[in-house]
């Protein structure tokens, strides 16, 4: 008999936002600590041994700075994510290990950056730079460069996006180990009572292999 059992446990708390007197500043963040207990998650086979049972904990922060009403600074963190037992040393004072390679971790168990950006919103257009998310279609294709979001608020929304994906092995372009991988997009998007439409192109241009797609 083939089966599998997995339940996850997930504690949760909001830290309440933390406003300075001049409302620029804005706190929030959570704890999550997930508890599995698997089996025969791999293979589905009762023949193998192979249960599964550990805690995760993900402890993420982020603040919002406006500066202006125009002008937004954002940045999100996680701090010591990973598996405990695994994730972390086995000391008394157990910190996080870096570049662990667990499966159940995602490497760096330390700090995580999501997004860091700055936002400049006008009536008109909007531009954004830095660490964020792109996404196009109704997120049909989306991913977290660093890179640049130029939207103008035009009846038909266009959003154009460019992303530097990787500098090849260093900044200077002589040579095709050199050459770099940029990603472009333009996003058309419409929105109506009854619906919403979009037309999108991306393209990813990587001049190192001379793919381009």
């Amino acid at each position: 008999m083939k089966k599998l059992i997995a339940i996850a446990i997930a504690m949760l708390f909001m830290v309440p936002a933390l406003v300075s007197a001049d409302d620029t500043v804005n706190l929030s963040g959570s704890y999550n600590l997930f508890g599995y207990s698997t089996e025969n998650i791999s293979d589905f086979d009762d023949a193998n041994n192979d249960e599964s049972d550990y805690y995760y904990q993900r402890f993420r922060v982020a603040t919002k700075i406006t500066p202006a009403d125009d002008i937004t600074a954002y940045f999100r963190f996680d701090l010591a994510e990973g598996t405990w037992g695994t994730s972390f040393n086995d000391s008394i004072v157990a910190r996080g290990l870096t570049n662990t390679g667990s499966p159940t971790t995602s490497a760096d168990s330390q700090l995580h950056v999501d997004y860091a950006w700055v936002k400049v919103d006008k009536e008109m257009w909007s531009v954004q730079v830095g660490q964020q998310y792109f996404s196009v279609g109704n997120a049909i294709t989306d991913f977290i460069p660093q890179g640049i979001k130029l939207t103008i608020k035009t009846p038909v929304v266009i959003t154009a996006l460019y992303s530097k994906r990787d500098e090849g092995l260093s900044t200077n372009d002589d040579g095709i180990a050199n050459e770099d991988f940029d990603v472009y997009g333009l996003n058309l998007g419409y929105a109506a009572d009854a619906f919403t439409a979009n037309v999108f192109y991306v393209n990813f241009s990587d001049d190192n292999s001379q793919d381009e797609r």
